[in-house]
């Protein structure tokens, strides 16, 4: 099972990049280059309009049933995108790859924590890697691999390459033995939306509770930008070559598995709260260095570092916070974070876009807006949790 689930976001991780490495000639193939950021923004309404439900009847009908049904939902989502030519049909494409971005998540988390519940935390780490590596590999198949055979003349190869990783994977799935959530639940005794546990730091919502709402939109928005539209910043504002610039990616993917293993590191010997306010910090002075000296260097650099601050695990520090802190179902504050998230990949492709129409520097000084509001929030947590810490005498 756990070989199955590592290939399926293996998948995944190429799958949520596919479009932007994609865009020239997908805008091509539209007709229409104001098409993209509606396009990107669908998949987060995909994952916004299924998140919750999908959650909710995971626990019912099982893990093994939402992998198998985001594979499916993946694959025909894929090899429909590479065939669009309207606006309606890419945006139907996009949402149903949110919606298997949301199967996925809710099937696979939870078998892995329930097949690993010693090493949980150990094992989702594990995926996060798998989902970088498979964005840094995906540039370079398509600059080397294609190109070098040819095969790069038609982009749909691409697609077609993921969802056939998929639909062997799915094989994979429907022969594996998943454990029986509804008797590990009944043993532990584990109820959906219960209340929060009764030790921790506990705290109000009216502060940090709207920090921590603020920073979940914000987090994902900051590191979304850099995946998703870096390729064309260096193509349009830096005049690179478009199969050079689908490379820049790669050096996001490179930071964030670095950044994913250093914050594992650091959580041993510094409070979160710290390494979050430093980590947003980073991720704000890398935007700067892009927006004020923009070169193909300092882009590469500053992808590289954004990578490993806001990619790298800043999010789920978060979240794991805000249940500490906040006084309300662990269940309930993370699906309110998580669709924060996905609040901002409706919004902020729509955003950039826009802006990408009046210059494509302004795209970094957007990003760069972002993570000073991001780096206030999480300034706010450190204060107010610290000063928690203090009244009970940690």
């Amino acid at each position: 099972m756990t070989i199955t689930l590592f290939v399926s976001f293996f998948a995944h991780g190429m799958g949520g990049m596919i479009i932007s490495q994609n865009r020239s000639a997908l805008e091509a193939q539209w007709a229409d280059p104001t098409f993209f950021g509606t396009v990107m923004s669908a998949i987060g309404i995909g994952r916004l309009a299924t998140f919750f439900v999908a959650g909710k009847l995971s626990d019912v009908l099982g893990r093994k049933f939402f992998i198998v049904l985001g594979t499916v939902v993946y694959i025909v989502g894929l090899v429909g995108m590479a065939y669009t030519t309207t606006l309606s049909a890419a945006v139907i494409c996009a949402i149903m790859f949110g919606a298997a971005n949301s199967f996925l998540d809710v099937g696979t988390y939870p078998a892995l924590i329930e097949a690993f519940p010693e090493d949980a935390k150990k094992v989702n780490t594990a995926l996060v890697i798998f989902i970088r590596i498979a964005q840094l590999l995906l540039p370079i198949l398509m600059l080397g691999v294609f190109s070098a055979t040819g095969l790069g003349v038609n982009f749909r190869i691409s697609f077609f390459m993921v969802a056939a990783i998929f639909a062997i994977n799915l094989i994979l799935v429907f022969t594996a033995k998943f454990p029986d959530h509804k008797a590990i639940a009944a043993k532990q005794n584990i109820v959906n939306n219960s209340v929060a546990d009764k030790g921790g730091v506990k705290s109000l919502f009216t502060v940090e509770g709207i920090a921590f709402i603020v920073y979940g939109f914000i987090s994902m928005g900051t590191f979304m930008i850099i995946q998703q539209f870096s390729n064309r910043f260096g193509e349009a504002a830096l005049n690179m070559n478009p199969d050079t610039a689908n490379f820049i990616p790669t050096f996001f993917a490179v930071g964030s598995i670095a950044g994913v293993i250093a914050a594992i590191t650091a959580q041993r010997k510094f409070k979160a709260v710290d390494i979050m306010v430093i980590l947003t910090a980073t991720s704000l002075f890398a935007t700067l260095l892009v927006r004020f000296f923009p070169s193909v260097p300092t882009l590469i650099i500053g992808t590289t570092i954004i990578g490993f601050a806001a990619a790298g695990g800043v999010m789920q520090m978060a979240v794991t916070l805000m249940t500490e802190m906040i006084p309300l179902g662990k269940g309930v504050i993370s699906g309110i974070f998580l669709s924060m998230g996905s609040l901002a990949s409706i919004f902020v492709p729509m955003a950039v876009t826009a802006i990408e129409n009046t210059n494509q520097l302004n795209v970094m000084l957007f990003n760069a807006a972002l993570a000073a509001v991001g780096l206030i929030c999480a300034i706010v947590i450190n204060i107010r949790f610290k000063s928690i810490e203090r009244e009970k005498g940690v």
